[in-house]
């Protein structure tokens, strides 16, 4: 993949396109681009090499990785999304990915009559340290200074880290941040605007429409996750897996997720045998032994996000707040 200039699908320079994880031909063993269709080396149609691989049994030993966040995934299929829900969607995944933890607490507090206050403080977590790209950054960055910090006053500091001056902040961060992150890594381009009612101001690039094609491929799967829960639990956990930390776009409430932790649960799959790509980073599987291991994954980190994000209802209120 490495030695590639062009790209297998249209013949567009990869000179300045990103190094993105591979997809093995069955055929010839070449490492070929996530999104590529074709074999580089040998040209062979890789979605039918594979298929019938997997259909005599055999499966890739590795398989590739798309390797985007969901913050990242969420503004290539919607270009228009409104920058609150990247920056949710962001701090989401770290939670999940544990840089850092939400602690929740119940206190009486009032004057002539006490009442119970609930209160949310971030912390850091077991991953603090993890490496991190720079739109992920900014949330890390409050937490060098204090052990712990209630979220209003948390969100508080990201906004002004991100613009002391403007009260929306959203905006810009996913302008300055989220935007020009995914400029630097080919999938999106900068055009030309010649009027206050012309087009928006950027579009996909080729690579990007190949890899908005990839993520919608495996999303589109959620329509049959319930009925595989029932009759093909083995590809049911395959999707989750292939889904990774990509869960978060689909919306998914607390109750179906502890439906399909305790269905799934305990269900060894091998997700080579129904996909050919992560669409999160290698990165998020790294501390499991094996693909049977992901279900803890799915069990521990998922829910325990979800879990805040949907039991706090002021949530929406607090960065509402700053709009």
């Amino acid at each position: 993949m490495e030695n590639a200039r062009f790209c297998v699908q249209c013949g567009t320079s990869l000179d300045n396109y990103p190094q993105i994880t591979c997809v093995i031909c069955s055929t010839c063993g070449t490492e070929n681009p996530s999104y590529a269709s074709f074999c580089m080396e040998c040209g062979v149609d890789l979605k039918v090499t594979n298929r019938k691989t997997e259909e005599d049994g055999h499966f890739p030993d590795k398989m590739g990785s798309l390797e985007l966040t969901p913050a990242e995934s969420l503004l290539i299929l919607d270009l228009d999304i409104e920058g609150k829900e990247v920056f949710k969607l962001a701090m989401l995944n770290l939670i999940d990915r544990r840089v850092m933890k939400i602690r929740t607490f119940q206190e009486d507090k009032g004057f002539l009559v006490k009442e119970p206050v609930l209160f949310h403080e971030v912390h850091r977590g077991e991953n603090f340290e993890a490496p991190l790209l720079p739109y992920e950054e900014i949330f890390r960055k409050p937490l060098y200074s204090h052990n712990e910090i209630e979220i209003y006053r948390y969100v508080q500091m990201i906004l002004k880290n991100i613009n002391p001056i403007v009260t929306n902040s959203y905006s810009e961060y996913k302008e300055d941040y989220l935007i020009n992150s995914l400029i630097k890594g080919g999938y999106i381009e900068k055009i030309g605007k010649k009027g206050l009612n012309s087009p928006k101001p950027y579009k996909l690039t080729q690579l990007g429409v190949d890899i908005r094609k990839k993520i919608v491929d495996i999303l589109d799967d959620a329509d049959n996750l319930g009925e595989w829960v029932d009759t093909d639990p083995k590809r049911a956990k395959a999707f989750l897996s292939a889904l990774g930390s990509h869960i978060f776009l689909l919306n998914y409430d607390l109750d179906t997720l502890r439906f399909l932790t305790n269905n799934l649960t305990g269900i060894e799959s091998r997700t080579a045998k129904y996909y050919s790509y992560y669409l999160s980073p290698i990165d998020f599987f790294k501390d499991f032994k094996s693909e049977q291991d992901i279900k803890y994954i799915f069990r521990i980190n998922a829910l325990e996000s979800f879990e805040f994000f949907e039991t706090f209802d002021p949530f929406d209120d607090i960065f509402d707040s700053f709009e």
